[in-house]
């Protein structure tokens, strides 16, 4: 069997030349593969005289949250003290919050690897149980002309297999050139910030609540009662997710039976933002004073939805509308100015991906405590900052992102419009000036590109551009053929519904841009 692998990973990894002294490589980006339930692979596992001369192997010593005996929703997060240092690229073992308060940990082993099927090249195998490796290396699967490719699983239930695919022999001559000289490296791993004292925080406050357990089928009140909002799910005890992707899931996720499973299993958190059908925002005060002028000025947060953690902290949820709902997508946190100047921090305004805790137990210990009250829906106009506070920006990555879906939602809403409205306008625009059939063209484009029906809309703008005596088939077709995605200078109905009241034309719904 031959060992290394053929030209793709080579081409990768190695620039081979023609003499062994014109081999520079620098592998300094390993993955790490982990054996999921249900996943096998078929490796060589490279001797490790090259790497690490005292241990076949890297420790990778892991402490994970929460305690249940099965959750999807399980942080791991590696212990800096523990870990082999090159895990972390810490030459000094950093203080480990964790560790303290007696986080749950998980001891694993990174081997170094080639793979013999996918054609991947090196890698890091991820082996869930640390006494397999002796038992590989009884097998020979560290040796070099006298060792084996073996084969790594794991079972649907999570059990850990190996086997040996035959002899794979390798010379130290052929690994030595092909490693390079500075040898296989693994990229250090980052860990999140606060992860850690978040961790400590959440076995704290489960012990203090009696190890309570997520509550089966928690997701439904929720979704009934909040229909139009994106619910996340987070992990038992957590104030915030960390599935990726969690800001960019869709209403129409959250109705799928996996991802409701997920909602189950843990703490469930509401998405802020544009959601493709309302901009929902939440209100979060850390204090009482914040809490109370916050009701002072603005008395329909009594009506709202409502959610209560710690005594004295409470998040309000709304809709909000109107012509400045657009400046209600950033998220911004609220100071309040001291006597002495100071700017204290006492709430958050969550916008664009952000989200705030609606149900599951709280780091306190506490269970977080909504009050069912129907979401508000608000003009944006209607809210009001109490005197002596003040926002400050926070800048938010999806905030650009966040504006744009939600100007073309609101595009689409204008774009939905009947064709007899669109028919009614332009019944007022004359069809022989060539800069308004120029407008009408890129607007009629953009609309159908909205909507998703481009045909219909050049229907309505042949229709319309033959009652001109100028009108040429061959004109309209390279116009419409040159308008790209979104017009120049996105040229929407806005603009025809402008052109046809400069003509007369009353529209009682006033969807004018």
């Amino acid at each position: 069997m031959n060992f290394w692998p053929t030209s793709n990973w080579q081409r990768a990894l190695v620039k081979k030349a023609a003499r062994a002294d014109d081999f520079d490589v620098r592998i300094t980006e390993l993955p790490v593969v982990p054996i999921r339930a249900g996943e096998s692979h078929k490796v060589r596992l490279l001797p490790p005289r090259f790497v690490n001369e005292r241990f076949l192997a890297l420790t990778l010593v892991e402490h994970s949250w929460p305690p249940l005996d099965y959750n999807k929703l399980t942080v791991r997060v590696p212990c800096p003290r523990r870990s082999d240092p090159e895990i972390l690229g810490a030459s000094e073992p950093a203080p480990c919050p964790a560790c303290s308060v007696g986080v749950e940990i998980r001891v694993s082993a990174l081997l170094y690897a080639a793979a013999l099927s996918n054609g991947h090249g090196a890698q890091m195998i991820k082996i869930p149980e640390w006494k397999a490796v002796p038992e590989l290396a009884a097998l020979g699967a560290f040796e070099f002309a006298s060792g084996c490719g073996v084969e790594l699983s794991r079972d649907r239930w999570g059990r850990f297999r190996f086997e040996s695919l035959g002899p794979c022999p390798v010379t130290e001559e052929d690994y030595s050139i092909s490693i390079g000289p500075d040898g296989l490296h693994l990229a250090p791993r980052k860990l999140p910030p606060g992860i850690l004292q978040e961790m400590a925080a959440a076995l704290n406050g489960f012990l203090r609540a009696g190890k309570p357990q997520p509550v089966p089928d928690q997701h439904r009140e929720l979704m009934e009662h909040l229909p139009n909002c994106t619910l996340v799910p987070i992990s038992f005890g957590f104030k915030g997710p960390h599935l990726p992707g969690w800001n960019k899931v869709s209403l129409e996720e959250i109705r799928d039976y996996d991802y409701r499973l997920l909602l189950d299993a843990g703490n469930i958190g509401l998405l802020c933002g544009w959601n493709g059908v309302a901009i929902i925002v939440g209100l979060d005060a850390d204090d009482e004073a914040l809490r109370g002028e916050l009701l002072r000025c603005n008395p329909w947060l009594r009506t709202t939805f409502a959610v209560e953690g710690r005594p004295g902290r409470m998040k309000w949820f709304f809709e909000v509308t109107g012509p400045t709902a657009e400046k209600c997508l950033r998220s911004t946190k609220i100071f309040y100015r001291s006597v002495t100047g100071k700017e204290i921090e006492c709430g958050d305004w969550l916008a664009s991906g952000r989200q705030g805790v609606v149900w599951g137990l709280h780091p306190s210990g506490i269970w977080y405590r909504p009050n069912w009250m129907p979401l508000v829906s608000i003009d944006a106009r209607e809210f009001v900052l109490p005197p002596g506070y003040s926002m400050q920006v926070k800048q938010e990555k999806s905030l650009d992102s966040a504006k744009e879906q939600y100007r073309r939602a609101k595009c689409g809403e204008r774009a939905a419009a009947s064709r007899e409205l669109i028919e009614s306008a332009l019944s007022h625009i004359d069809p022989d000036d060539r800069g308004t059939w120029f407008k009408v063209g890129c607007a009629l484009k953009h609309n159908g590109q909205i909507t998703g029906d481009l045909d219909a809309a050049r229907v309505i703008f042949d229709e319309w551009s033959k009652q001109s005596r100028k009108f040429d088939l061959g004109g309209q077709q390279k116009l419409w053929d040159s308008v790209g995605e979104n017009g120049p200078d996105t040229i929407t109905l806005g603009t025809l519904f402008h052109l046809a009241k400069e003509n007369g034309w009353e529209n009682e719904n006033e969807t004018e841009d």
